[in-house]
This record gives C-alpha cells, sequence and structure tokens, in this order.
C-alpha cells in the first residue's frame, strides 16, 4: 500500500491545520510569521479543501477519486456523501474507536489485524475439517 511520506509539520503549515489534530505533539518554530498570500481563489479554496482532507485521512488521489466517484452517484450533497464514505473506511473506524492514536498508525494495525484473522481461520480449517 502506498503511503504518503512528507513531513507532517510542514504539511500541516501549508494546509492551516494543527499539529495536534495528527496527533503529533511537536510545534514547528521555523518561519513563525510566515509570508502568505491573504486572498486565495475559489479554485484554490477548493484545492486546498481537498488536500486537507486528503492528508488528513491518509488518502492518495486515485482513492480519493474512487470514492468522489461513488459519492457522485448517490443521492444528496456529494460533499456530504464522500466525507461519509471516507468516514466509514476501516482504519479510520479503529481510530475513532480508540484502537490506534493517530490516523498513520491505524492502516498497520488493520492490515496485522487482518492476516492473523486469515492465519487464524486456515488453522481452525484445517484442525476441524472433516476431510482432513
Amino acid at each position: 500500500m502506498a503511503k504518503n511520506m512528507q513531513p507532517i509539520l510542514k504539511r500541516c503549515r501549508t494546509l492551516n491545520v494543527s499539529p495536534a489534530v495528527m496527533g503529533y505533539g511537536k510545534q514547528s518554530n521555523k518561519n513563525p510569521g510566515g509570508q502568505r498570500r491573504s486572498k486565495k481563489s475559489e479554485y484554490a479554496e477548493q484545492l486546498s479543501e481537498k488536500q486537507k482532507v486528503k492528508f488528513v485521512y491518509g488518502i492518495l488521489e486515485k482513492q480519493f477519486h474512487m470514492y468522489y466517484e461513488k459519492a457522485s452517484r448517490m443521492p444528496g450533497n456529494t460533499g456530504e456523501e464522500l466525507l461519509t464514505l471516507i468516514e466509514r473506511r476501516l482504519d479510520n473506524v479503529v481510530y475513532r474507536l480508540g484502537f490506534a492514536a493517530t490516523r498513520r498508525e491505524a492502516p498497520p494495525q488493520v492490515t496485522r489485524r487482518r492476516s492473523e484473522e486469515r492465519r487464524v481461520g486456515k488453522e481452525c480449517r484445517s484442525r476441524w475439517s472433516p476431510y482432513h
């Protein structure tokens, strides 16, 4: 599975997201004042929100596009349906239930647990199979 390896603090500063939201305790003092352009175009605001959602949930462009296509086919507001689909992902559910401290910790836990379930399932099937 592909993974976004960009520095968290730099990305948080760019998207105006608190590092605490990402479960990251550090604060950066680089460029504290910062020269930012005050007015953004409508397209820049939409792009920034899209990048923010992808960054916070740890989704890459291809997955995000797939979720957008599903949400656009659903009845109702596409943006709300998109966030609903993203919130229902198993790694996000693991994070929301508190099994993972951050969203970045959740996907490895999900894949590890699934592989453990498969391994245990095979052991049970081979042990109790009437044809074995």
